[in-house]
This record gives C-alpha cells, structure tokens and sequence, in this order.
C-alpha cells in the first residue's frame, strides 16, 4: 500500500470538511464534552466509593463510639455511660440499656464542658492511659437526677448532674463526669491491641464493706374476730412487727483493693458512689418515702440535719451502725410495732436498691458464709465476678450492664483535613467542607435541634442548587420524558403484534432510538442525574451519623439520632409519629408531582386501546420505584428523616418552578434550545 505523502495542511483546503470543524468554538465544545464526561465518571465513582464506605464503617449512634466528625481535637469526647434517678423506682436506673428506647442518654462532653475533657487528659497520664487513642473505647460514668425532685407538682423535664464536687454553671465544674476534684469515675480501655489503656484506677470515693439487707421475717398469726352480727367469725392474717423472726444480713467485699484490677476497683468505686447517692438523695427527701432519714435520726441518735451535712462515705458508716443495731433484734418484744412496720420498710427499699446496684456494678453473692465479727454470724459476701450471666467467664461482661451494645463500637475520630484524606477523596472533597460548613451553623446558634435544622436547609438549599445547574437538561428533560412516554407508548403499541419477530422487534428499537434522538433526550439522563446526586446524598447521610453535635440533639422530645419507626413501635413513643408519616408522605408528592402536573395534558392527548395498554403497562413499571424510594426514608433516624423531609420540599418547589418556566416563550425560545442543542 502507498504510503500517504499529502502535506499536514492538506485537510484546510479540503472541499467537503465543514467550516465548524476549522473553528475553534467546535474544538472546545469536544473538549468540555469530555471534560464533562470525566467529571461525570469522577462524581459516579466518588459517590459509589462513599456508599461503600457507608456500609462498611460502623457509627454508632451513641456519643464517644463508632466514626465521628469533630471539628476540633479539644472536643473528642468519652463514652458516658449515664445514670438517672428514677423516682417511681426511688434509685438510680440506667435507661440507654432499656431494649425498648435505645439510646436516651447522649452526653457530649465537647459541648457541656471541654475543660472536664483537660482533666480526664491529664487523669489519663496518671494513670498510663492516652485519650482519645483511634480505634480506642472508653467509660466515664454521669448521674443526673430531676431539677426539681422534691416539687411532685411540676413534671420533670429537665436534668440536674450529680457529682462529689460544689457544682456550678463554670467550665471545669459542671459536674459532667462524677469526681471528686481530683479523681473522676474514668478509665480508658484502649486500641484492640490494649494500648492507650489505662494501667492503674485511683477511687473517687472511700471503698468500704457495707451491709446489705437481703430479707426480714416478722412473726405473723391468724386472729379471730366476731362478725356484729355475732353468729361468725372473721379470720384476719396479722403481722407481729414487735417480733423479728428472721434476719437475712449479708455484707460486699470491697474494702480491700491491693492487688486488685482496675475493672474491680472501678465498680467497688461505681457501686460506692451509687450507694452513698442514694443514701445523700434519701436523707434529703421532704417526702421521706423511704422511711430512711427518720428511721436513722432515732435509731443512731443524730438529727436529721447533721445527717444531711455528711459526706458519702460518713452516710455508709451510719447505714451499718444502723443495720449493726438490729443484730441482736431477732425474738418477741425485742423492738417496738411501730419500730419493726418502719425497719420493714426500709430493708425493703434497701434489698431492692442493693440488688439492682450489685447488678450493675457485676458483684455475686458468694455460695459460702464467712465469719463477721461485728453481726456475730455468718454472713454471705458480694464481690466482682466476671463471670456473665450464662455462667461463662467474659471480664468484659460488666461493660453491658452499664453500656448498650451500640455503646461497645470502638471510636475512631476523624479531625484534621488530613484525617479525612487519610479516608479516601470522598471524605477528603465531600465530608470536610460540608461538615465543617454544617457544623459553623450549628455551633454559632447554640448546638439546639433547631440549629441543626437550619443547617439542613441551608446545606440542602446550597447542595440542590449546585446540583440543579449540574443536572439542568436531565430536570428540564424529566418533563419532557412524560410527553415522550405517550409516543414511545404509541411505537410499542404498533409492534404488539410481533412480540416474536426479532427483525420487528430491531426496528422498533430503532425507531425507538430515532425518537430520542429527535426529541434530543438521553434514556439514560435521569440515570445519571441520579448517580451525580448521589454523593451529595450520602454525605448528609454519613455527617448526620457521625456528627456528635446532631447525636445528641433533641428537637422538644425528639432526639435526633434515634430510629423513629423503632420508638414508635416498641416505645409507643408517638411523638415520632408525626416525621414517619411526613418522610413518607412528602416523598411519595416529591417523586410523582412530575405525574401530577402533566395529568392536565393527558387529558387532552388521544390513543387508542393499545396504547392506553402500553401506557398503563409502561406506569406500573414507573411508580413502583418512586414508591419504593419513598418507604425507604422510615428506616433512618429522625436527624436523616427532617433531612429527607427538606429534601422533598425542595424536590416539589423546584418541579413546581421548573413546569411553569416549561410553559413560558423564554424557555422555548431561548433556554430549550440551548439545553437540547445536542443530542
């Protein structure tokens, strides 16, 4: 073959090369035509690489676990474990373990009190910890009880800390996590491999050995009464209170902690601070429910104001010389009845609290009996077992008496714009900027439930606008493919009768295609405009699980972080009501309002029978995924349920906006064919 010598200016002066193709305008249209097809590729991937991710990293939703967002290292915060005061029970419970509700308590001690987060740093070099390690857990453990305990009158809303220090509204003394000033209730558990673990544990509180009521047996015998009648008898069941018949006494092993893990002498600590709590809260009860403050003001011959001025540890000393005084109280007549209906009383209070307290602070009663010198008897004793409640041994067992299973994901925070590259580029282009927009919001208004939602709309309004201009031809030609479906119905109809004719069936397709290419539609536009979208999505989705600001909101009663469709149904809490119904029902309006609108069209378009057939055919397909779409927003969590509500909204003002710019002379004059100029 010749080999072509023509000259490298031969094609300039070719008769049949158009002038477009020796225009430069016709050079940069193919050149932005590919740029454009590479930031298409480079959106899909990103988007695809990210729902990946989403999937494989766990977010707990519980503050101090799983993936998290800050913003700054000075607010990676622990896991608190949270007790409240529960007033129908009259003791500590700990409710995020409470199959029911899940997480209700979501402490972030970023937001309450950062310089608490400083003496935890600095507790954590004491003790050979290292705070915050990656991929590291933690335990630091909050009481709080109603604001206004002792006002029955007023319903309780709002919680107050409790802690082994003069507690104020000043940074350091917030009483956030349980201390004593010096020492909190805090350890650090470490990496998988145990490093950054803490390697010795200093108590809050004076350890001591306190009695423990397990029963008491008063005397009791029937007692015949005449009727007025005078004809029968009545027999009534008494209780003799003045006779102590049995007196079941046992006793925790805790003082001596020589020797001893940090888990044992952090639960002895534990179980220490929930007794004395108790104790402190009891003895200052205007009601005195319990019984306590009286019966220990007779008994140990002490007011009831001096009572109240002790510390814990002096409260645990008058409880066992209180329990020390009964020893000898067994027989007839040995106390009074008014004495005896009192102790009943409160043993009863005391064996229910002391039971619920040696199970969550892991102490089993011993099958043995020891010598005590002070009762004179043999006693049982209570001591950390680390053996779980089926009888296997799990040192870590202890961790869900006080922690719910979503509380045990290892943190790992991602901080600096580093941290989020070290993620792969769909943190490193999405995640940073967009939390760290979402999050100036949020901060700058308070860190409320409406904060964050203000930062939900602003995010979206932001992202859907950008997104809009991305994907104009693909939202334009949405409209436009309703009209094209009653053509393309129309072809399908006329090929009905050669459903087995393969050479049919091609030139359908044909003309199928030809029919795109005239109305200068892509089939795949709205494919791809939903692949475009898709990073965007899943960015929100990804910042409203991982952010510890949006974790522990609450919007009134609803909190943010928690799984509406599971409060409703096993917590009946019907607050949450209200977002199902709205995700769903504003969801299902967003993906039809397209429909809705081009219903008035419809009207006046004719068709035959087969092609009312292939339209109807060609619906069933089309709605069963919008629908399905729709139903898949009761799964999330209430934070991600307002984010799919707002995102609706715009959905259907931006249709709305869009159908009406359709019906204008700019829009055919003007915008339409510069949108459609190509095929």
């Amino acid at each position: 073959m010749a080999k072509n010598n023509n000259s490298k200016h031969y094609d300039a002066f070719r008769i049949n090369k158009t002038p477009e193709d020796k225009q430069p305008k016709y050079i940069w249209k193919k050149v932005w035509k590919w740029i454009k097809i590479a930031f298409i590729i480079f959106f899909i991937s990103i988007g695809l690489v990210g729902c990946v991710q989403s999937f494989a990293t766990k977010s707990g939703n519980k503050v101090g676990t799983g993936h998290e967002i800050y913003t700054k290292a000075d607010y990676v915060s622990p896991n608190i474990a949270t007790l409240r005061w529960n007033e129908d029970r009259n003791e500590f419970i700990v409710p995020n373990t409470n199959s029911k509700t899940g997480i209700v308590a979501n402490t972030y001690l970023g937001l309450e009190d950062k310089e608490q987060i400083k003496a935890l740093k600095e507790q954590d070099r004491n003790n050979g910890g290292h705070y915050g390690i990656y991929g590291g857990n933690s335990f630091a453990l909050q009481l709080q009880k109603p604001s206004n305990l002792n006002n029955s009158s007023e319903k309780n809303t709002e919680w107050q800390n409790i802690s082994n220090i003069n507690i104020t509204n000043k940074d350091g003394q917030r009483g956030v996590v349980y201390g004593n000033g010096k020492n909190h209730i805090y350890v650090n558990f470490g990496d998988a491999k145990g490093n950054g673990r803490t390697k010795t544990y200093t108590p809050v509180n004076k350890i001591q050995d306190i009695y423990i009521p397990s029963s008491i047996t008063f005397e009791t015998y029937n007692k015949y009464e005449k009727q007025e009648d005078g004809k029968e008898e009545k027999t009534i069941f008494k209780t003799d209170y003045s006779h102590i018949k049995k007196l079941n006494i046992s006793k925790t092993s805790l003082s001596t902690i020589s020797g001893k893990s940090v888990d044992s002498i952090l639960l002895s600590d534990i179980f220490t601070t929930l007794v004395g709590e108790t104790f402190r809260i009891w003895i200052n009860d205007s009601n005195n429910r319990s019984g306590f403050g009286e019966a220990l003001s007779k008994t140990n011959k002490k007011s009831i104001s001096d009572l109240r001025k002790l510390n814990n540890a002096d409260l645990i000393k008058e409880w066992n010389t209180f329990v020390l005084h009964y020893k000898d109280s067994i027989g007839p007549g040995k106390i009074t009845e008014s004495e005896g209906f009192q102790l009943n009383k409160i043993f009863n209070n005391a064996a229910s609290m002391f039971n619920n307290y040696t199970q969550i602070a892991s102490l089993s009663k011993s099958n043995y009996k020891v010598k005590d010198n002070q009762l004179n008897t043999e006693v049982n004793l209570y001591q950390y077992s680390p053996i779980n409640p089926s009888g296997n041994y799990n040192e870590n067992a202890w961790k869900n008496n006080l922690l719910s299973n979503d509380s045990l994901i290892p943190q790992k925070h991602i901080i600096t714009y580093k941290d989020h590259w070290s993620y792969g580029p769909f943190y490193g282009f999405f995640m940073y900027p967009v939390s760290q927009f979402m999050n100036s919001i949020i901060r700058s208004l308070g860190t409320t439930g409406w904060s964050i939602v203000l930062a939900l709309v602003v995010t979206v309004i932001i992202v859907r606008l950008i997104t809009f201009f991305l994907t104009a031809k693909s939202i334009f030609s949405a409209q436009k493919m309703e009209e094209l479906n009653q053509k393309k119905a129309k072809i399908d109809a006329k090929y009905q009768a050669y459903k087995t004719d393969k050479q049919m069936q091609q030139r359908k397709q044909m003309e199928i295609a030809e029919l795109y290419k005239k109305e200068k539609i892509s089939p795949f536009s709205q494919l791809l405009s939903s692949f475009i979208t898709l990073p965007i999505l899943i960015v929100v989705f990804r910042i409203i699980s991982t952010l510890p600001e949006i974790k522990q909101a609450f919007l009134y009663s609803i909190q943010l972080s928690a799984t509406s469709l599971y409060r409703v149904f096993k917590a009946g809490e019907m607050q949450y009501l209200p977002i199902l119904i709205l995700s769903v029902g504003i969801q299902i309006i967003a993906q039809f309002m397209p429909k809705i609108l081009q219903l008035r069209k419809k009207k006046f378009l004719r068709a035959d029978a087969y092609q009312k057939a292939e339209m109807k055919k060609a619906s069933k397909k089309t709605i069963l995924l919008p629908i399905i779409l729709s139903f898949i927003g009761v799964l999330f969590s209430a934070g991600l349920q307002i984010y799919w509500i707002i995102g609706g909204i715009f959905t259907i003002i931006q249709s709305i906006i869009v159908h009406y710019i359709q019906k204008t002379k700019w829009y055919k004059n003007k915008l339409s064919p510069w949108l459609f100029k190509t095929a």
